[in-house]
């Protein structure tokens, strides 16, 4: 065929790999609303088993992750990789049943009026709730004399009821 001699030279792009088809894997399935933004661990892994680096192959953004629903993190590519994945994980409603509830009186003297002492509900790790936003209260038998109930039934993040009496 024909002695030749002589150099070829050809540029070639080279493109980034889109990670919309990666897998991505979140620490927890779920979490119980703590009031702060949830940012669990994530794996991503590449369609040949490769596992990509934060920070290196990609960055994380997360969004609807303080209350309760379902939250997502979403994966953008850096360096080598292009393109977006996302992975979810849901947020759980808080157990007020974990908590205490606290009136500012449990006596009191009968006066034909409705008793209705202020309630205080907080939280197994202390933090004091917002009646209206997390919980809602009832009060039962609070006008004669004899034993009153209080009820705060969670609402909001909050499921659950606490119950005393005065």
């Amino acid at each position: 065929m024909g002695n030749y001699r002589g150099t070829v030279i050809h540029e070639y792009e080279i493109q980034s790999g889109d990670i919309s088809g990666f897998a991505v894997e979140v620490a927890e399935d779920s979490y119980v609303y703590s009031g702060t933004a949830r940012k669990p661990e994530v794996k991503v892994t590449s369609a040949d088993g490769s596992v990509l680096k934060e920070g290196e192959d990609y960055e994380l953004t997360y969004k609807d992750n303080i209350h309760v629903g379902t939250a997502r993190v979403i994966v953008k590519g850096l360096g080598k990789y292009q393109g977006t994945v996302e992975g979810m994980f849901a947020i759980k409603p808080g157990n007020l049943e974990t908590g205490s509830i606290k009136l500012s009186y449990t006596s009191t003297s009968y006066s034909g009026s409705l008793k209705k002492p202020d309630v205080t509900v907080k939280t197994a790790k202390g933090t004091t709730l917002k009646e209206g936003k997390n919980y809602k209260v009832t009060y039962e038998n609070n006008k004669d004399s004899g034993t009153a109930e209080v009820r705060a039934e969670g609402i909001g993040d909050y499921t659950g009821t606490l119950e005393t009496t005065f």
